[in-house]
């Protein structure tokens, strides 16, 4: 680690730290960085895990293919996240310590994050339970990376974009099944209270509100917008969809502050 202030005056603009600086700057920054890399890759591997549980509860062999790619390329987004890490020197099993907050004693991955199995064998018992995975909590996948699109760690933001990407797509079949399962006549209690369910977990996936360290992670460049700014970002745009197909009454949480429930 880095101890010297050689780096006070740099702006930490969007890709300007590279695999090659990365242990010349402030010993926080890299500490910081790490931990949010951490936290992803052990995300992104825990949601391909719980999507492959799906591949044989899929209805029809033309989805059953969907998810099988869906899982794959949410391990794959690990696997990019994990690889980082390890040019830096990290370990994939010293990564899910750090993101379980199993060193330092910082603070661990969100509580919206059960195992896979509990999270997805015990839960997920409708097709329904799988559309509204892929509208809610992909969509807070898709606000969460993309906030390092600009990372001032050039290939955190690289990758970010690839995640992105194609966490547009698992939106978009997400919001296709879950029509079809309204077309087909899936029950508004039912629908209300599987939607609870994952809209909380997705809520509170964005972390607890912003901290002290949120203003430093914004000087750094590794989070340009703190947990409260993106969760407000994603309650408009589920809030716009949920308007768009006239199920906005569907939004009714016991409890509208962190930990939503």
């Amino acid at each position: 680690m880095n101890n010297t202030n050689i780096f006070n005056d740099f702006e930490y603009t969007p890709g300007s730290v590279t695999k090659e600086t990365f242990f010349s700057m402030p010993d926080d920054y890299q500490e910081n960085c790490i931990r949010i890399m951490s936290m992803t890759a052990y995300a992104e591997n825990l949601g391909g895990e719980g999507l492959s549980i799906w591949v044989k509860k899929a209805p029809d062999n033309a989805r059953r293919r969907l998810v099988a790619r869906l899982a794959y390329e949410e391990l794959d987004h690990g696997y990019r996240i994990y690889k980082i890490l390890k040019d830096l020197g990290i370990s994939e099993d010293r990564v899910n310590e750090i993101a379980n907050g199993k060193v330092n004693n910082k603070g661990a991955i969100h509580v919206s994050l059960n195992p896979a199995e509990q999270m997805y064998g015990g839960s997920g018992e409708y097709w329904l339970d799988l559309a509204l995975h892929c509208v809610l909590m992909d969509l807070a996948g898709k606000y969460i990376v993309g906030n390092f699109l600009d990372s001032s760690y050039a290939p955190w933001a690289a990758a970010a974009k690839t995640i992105v990407d194609e966490e547009k797509l698992h939106i978009g079949f997400g919001r296709r099944e879950l029509e079809r399962c309204i077309d087909e006549g899936v029950s508004f209690d039912l629908l209300q209270e599987r939607f609870t369910f994952w809209y909380s977990k997705a809520l509170n996936f964005f972390g607890p509100p912003a901290g002290k360290s949120a203003e430093l992670l914004k000087k750094y460049g590794i989070k340009r917008k703190d947990n409260d700014e993106l969760r407000d970002e994603f309650k408009s745009d589920v809030e716009n969809y949920f308007l768009s197909t006239n199920l906005l009454k569907v939004i009714n949480l016991n409890k509208n502050t962190y930990p939503f429930e």
